[in-house]
C-alpha cells in the first residue's frame, strides 16, 4: 500500500529522515555527504526561480548519491555517470550489475548441486548398491542445480527484475539446499549390501 502525503512538505520531510537514516546505517565520507547536501538543501530551501526540471534533478542526485552510499556500505563499487548521461540510463548500468551477480549466484549454487550429485554418484560402489532414497536425493541434487543453474537465464528477459525485487530470493535458494542437504543425510542409511549382511 502506496503512502500518501497531503503536502510536499511531508515528502520532502520524508526524504529527508531518509537521506539521514542511510547516512546513519552506512557511514560515509564528507564527499558523498557534501554531494547530497547540496541538492537536499536545494529541495528543502527552493529559490524562486526554481522549476520542475531543477527540482526533478536535485531529487535524482539525491537518490544517486543514497544508493551509492547503500552500495559502497555493502562492498561494492557503484558505476560513475558518464558524460552527458541520464539519471535513467545510469540507473540501468547500474541494475546491470545486480543482473550480473544474480547470474553468477543463480550458476555457482547450481553447478556446486550439480557436480556434488554427479560425484555422489561416480564415488558409490556398485557392487554395494544404493537404497531408492539415495538415488532420489543423487537425481534430485542433479535436477536441482541444473534448475537453478538455469534460472540465470532469468536476466535475458524481465524475471530477473521479478527475482530481484522480491525477498525470496535468497531465503527460497537457502530453503532448497536445506531440503538437499537433509535428503542427502536421509538417504544415507545402510547400503543394500549392508543391510543383508546381518
Amino acid at each position: 500500500m502506496a503512502v500518501r502525503f497531503e503536502k510536499s512538505s511531508d515528502v520532502l520531510a520524508t526524504l529527508n529522515e531518509t537521506v539521514n537514516a542511510v547516512f546513519e546505517r552506512f557511514p560515509s565520507t564528507i564527499q558523498k555527504i557534501n554531494e547530497v547536501e547540496k541538492p537536499l538543501n536545494a529541495l528543502l530551501h527552493p529559490t524562486a526561480n526554481a522549476t520542475q526540471a531543477t527540482q526533478e534533478a536535485a531529487v535524482n542526485d539525491v537518490y544517486e548519491a543514497i544508493i551509492k552510499a547503500v552500495m559502497e556500505g555493502f562492498g561494492w563499487e557503484p558505476p560513475e555517470k558518464i558524460g552527458g548521461e541520464t539519471y535513467d540510463e545510469w540507473l540501468i548500468r547500474l541494475l546491470s550489475i545486480f543482473y550480473l551477480t544474480f547470474g553468477y549466484l543463480c550458476i555457482c549454487v547450481g553447478l556446486v548441486c550439480f557436480i556434488v550429485g554427479v560425484l555422489t554418484l561416480l564415488s558409490h560402489k556398485y557392487h554395494a548398491g544404493y537404497s531408492r532414497l539415495r538415488y532420489i536425493s543423487i537425481g534430485a541434487n542433479i535436477l536441482v542445480g541444473l534448475g537453478i543453474a538455469l534460472l540465470s537465464t532469468a536476466v535475458l528477459t524481465d524475471a530477473a527484475a521479478t527475482l530481484d525485487t522480491t525477498y525470496w530470493t535468497l531465503p527460497g535458494l537457502t530453503l532448497i539446499l536445506l531440503a538437499l542437504v537433509v535428503l542427502q543425510h536421509v538417504s544415507g542409511g545402510p547400503t543394500k549390501l549392508d543391510s543383508t549382511d546381518d
